[in-house]
C-alpha cells in the first residue's frame, strides 16, 4: 500500500502498529479511544530532513520503517515538476520520494 495512515496505539504500556487506508478505518481500529493525536508536519525544513521524521524512524521496527514518509525540504516544494523535486531533495535532505 502506498498512502494511508499509520497508527501507534499503546494499552498497558504496550505499543502496536497499523496501518490504515482512510481515516475513518483509523478510527475503527482505535476504538475504544479516548484520546487520538495526530501527526502531519508543520513546517519544512530549512535543509535535511526534520529530527522528528529520523526520531521516529529509529523507533520503528525494521519492516515499518519504510512506512514513514519522508517531509520535503522546503526548497523541494517549489519546483515545477515532481522529477525536479525528487532531484532537489534527493540534493539538499539526501533522500528521494517515490515515484
Amino acid at each position: 500500500m502506498q498512502g494511508g495512515w499509520f497508527v501507534v496505539g499503546r494499552d498497558d504500556g504496550t505499543a502496536t502498529f497499523h496501518v490504515c487506508e482512510t481515516f475513518a478505518e483509523v478510527w475503527e481500529w482505535c476504538e475504544p479511544v479516548h484520546r487520538l493525536f495526530v501527526d502531519i508536519p508543520i513546517g519544512l525544513p530549512a535543509m535535511g530532513t526534520r529530527l522528528a521524521d529520523e526520531e521516529a524512524r529509529q523507533a520503528l521496527p525494521t519492516h515499518l520503517k519504510s512506512t514513514l514518509f519522508n517531509t520535503p525540504d522546503r526548497n523541494a516544494v517549489y519546483a515545477n515538476t515532481k522529477t525536479e523535486t525528487r532531484r532537489i531533495n534527493r540534493w539538499l535532505a539526501g533522500k528521494s520520494f517515490p515515484k
